[in-house]
């Protein structure tokens, strides 16, 4: 009888596997649906739920994108590499079904490496600065999550740890898909009964130890807040406030206060569906002051036997050298990146992001103006799917002389190899104008993605 317990918790293993969402502020992210696998019945209203998640994929990339070994946009040279990524995540959670509670942990951990000794030793983009984090940089092996969590159903959701929090503007500032996943405190909650609230206070750099490993200095802290409110069955209006402070002594970068002040909307009739964004942004570099602009509009619908997508972007920037109506993305700040666009070599994108040119739409204060266009169509239902894509970039400002940054265009085949279990390959073309160099040579990339999620 001493093993009934035992016992009984392996039935129940067998016995879940119902998938459920992790209570978190939204927008939620990849792995916060776990599978029940397990119930321990503590009492006849209460019980501890454990969660699972796994995910593992394999990724080939074959190009000739600047960077490794010297090449330059000038001096292209082709390469290819393999990268792995393994991640597990975990969810132990109390819910008590009197009062409606819902209070727990989750913790998904992440491994990533290369085959033959090529991995990067922090998360892509391959660069080793700064020494000292300002944010939760995943190491080769680490926590890319975890966080302690508090639900009350239909009246709030509070999470504090590492969270894996996203802008509410499409990704275009940070994106936790991308690795901006920061230690902070968040809650949300409904507004005015059919909205959503959010937000949130994340601890961006630590004054302990953030110039060196013996000094103590002022912290550098990151405010959010969204809100969102259906006006309509069809329409929905969303407003966002973001606020930066990065104390000059900490001397990590030249941004000391930045701000955002966006608005976004989101529309659908039947199958036609309109997106868009305002946000203006206000901030100091160093002992410049600057304010620039950034509006967005997108358009999805079906067309014959698959759908139609259409993005239009711009941001403001400056002349180089100068710091007046430049546009300013967390993106830029920290070093991470955002999956904003369709394309695959101008911007990360799905099995591709392990390579590409990071463009932020701020673009490092040059300004932004791209059109991008995608068509989503089956090849085989519900076993292969594909798109084509197209995207045309241009600078706002000149560098080296010329706005013009080039076009770009390509594919992606998705099979379903499986239940769970995909194959995604593609291949992408870029031309590079003046912008980059004055004789830049044409980009390539192959690239794919063999998956497995559960």
């Amino acid at each position: 009888m001493k093993n009934l317990p035992t016992l009984l918790f392996l039935l129940c293993c067998c016995s879940f596997l119902a998938a459920q969402p992790v209570p978190f502020p939204a927008p939620g992210h990849e792995g916060l649906n776990v599978k029940k696998i397990a119930a321990l019945q503590l009492d006849d209203a209460s019980q501890l739920q454990f969660g699972l998640w796994t995910q593992n994929r394999v990724m080939y990339d074959l190009s000739n994108i600047p960077g490794p070994g010297g090449t330059s946009f000038s001096n292209t040279g082709t390469y290819d590499f393999f990268r792995q990524r393994f991640r597990a995540a975990v969810d132990v959670r109390y819910v008590d079904t009197t009062q409606a509670i819902q209070a727990g942990a989750y913790t998904q951990l992440e491994y990533r490496g290369g085959w033959g000794g090529s991995s990067p030793a922090v998360s892509d983009p391959r660069g080793s600065l700064p020494v000292i984090n300002p944010y939760n940089r995943l190491q080769p092996r680490g926590v890319r999550y975890g966080f302690v969590y508090l639900d009350y159903k239909d009246k709030a959701t509070f999470s504090a740890g590492i969270l894996p929090l996203t802008d509410g503007m499409g990704r275009v500032l940070f994106d936790a898909d991308w690795d901006f996943n920061v230690g902070g405190i968040a809650m949300s909650g409904p507004f005015f009964k059919t909205g959503k609230y959010r937000v949130a206070y994340v601890r961006l750099i630590d004054g302990i130890g953030a110039i060196s490993p013996k000094d103590v200095g002022l912290n550098s802290n990151l405010y959010l807040f969204d809100q969102s409110y259906p006006l309509s069955e069809n329409l929905n209006l969303g407003a966002h406030i973001y606020s930066l402070d990065v104390p000059a002594d900490l001397g990590i970068t030249a941004v000391q206060r930045q701000l955002w002040l966006g608005v976004s909307f989101g529309a659908h009739l039947h199958s036609f569906k309109i997106d868009g964004l305002l946000i203006l942004n206000n901030g100091k570099i160093g002992a410049e002051t600057h304010t620039g602009q950034a509006f967005k509009l997108g358009i999805s619908a079906l067309a014959g036997k698959g759908s139609f997508e259409l993005l239009g972007l711009l941001a403001t920037g400056d002349d180089e050298g100068q710091t007046n109506t430049r546009f300013v993305t967390l993106h830029q700040i920290v070093g991470t990146a955002g999956y904003w666009g369709m394309t695959h070599i101008y911007t990360p994108n799905g099995p591709s992001d392990v390579n590409d040119f990071g463009l932020e739409i701020g673009n490092n204060g040059a300004g932004l103006a791209t059109v991008q266009g995608k068509y989503n169509f089956a090849i085989i239902p519900g076993k292969v799917n594909a798109y084509a894509y197209a995207g045309r970039f241009r600078a706002m400002k000149n560098r080296n002389g010329s706005k013009e940054m080039g076009a770009e265009f390509g594919g992606m085949l998705t099979t379903s190899l499986a239940k769970y279990l995909q194959l995604e390959t593609g291949a992408a073309y870029a031309t590079a104008g003046k912008y980059f160099a004055e004789d830049a040579d044409g980009i390539f990339e192959i690239f794919s993605r063999f998956q497995f999620t559960w």
